[in-house]
């Protein structure tokens, strides 16, 4: 058994992790058009066919006020410690909502992770980088098996 967590602050929501994620964002973060929030601009410039699908999945996707699932548990800081699963954590180098240096700060906290940093990908690096996204979970998988 192991966990993935990719491209998020895994629902964290006190400590170090949550203010320094506060911090990079701007106020106007809600008003930036996600396309610009999720995709990095290395495949904005160079994929834009991928580019205008993904903002057509992401329309498509939009049911009522966009509300998300309430969480089942309180993620907190002190509770990534308590992981005990191999942890496979992955960000890409310009993820603007959950960088690196947050991603380093999730992966420090959890006893058995590792950090896959992508380069030239943004928030959504199953998308842009989906080659490196899968050699990366599946690696991890095979090296976590029973």
């Amino acid at each position: 058994m192991s966990l993935t967590i990719s491209s998020n602050q895994f629902g964290n929501t006190d400590g170090e992790i949550f203010a320094a994620a506060t911090r990079i964002r701007p106020r106007i973060w809600d008003e930036i058009p996600v396309e610009f929030r999720e995709l990095g601009p290395s495949y904005r410039a160079v994929n834009p066919d991928g580019f205008r699908l993904w903002v057509e999945l992401e329309r498509k996707s939009q049911v009522g006020d966009g509300s998300r699932q309430p969480l089942a548990n309180r993620i907190t800081e002190a509770r990534l410690g308590d992981l005990e699963v191999p942890t496979l954590v992955i960000s890409g180098d310009a993820d603007m909502s959950t960088p690196p240096s947050i991603a380093r700060m999730i992966a420090a906290r959890i006893a058995n992770s590792e950090l896959v940093v992508v380069p030239e990908s943004g928030h959504s690096v199953y998308w842009e980088k989906p080659e490196a996204f899968n050699r990366a979970v599946l690696g991890f998988i095979g090296r976590h098996r029973g």
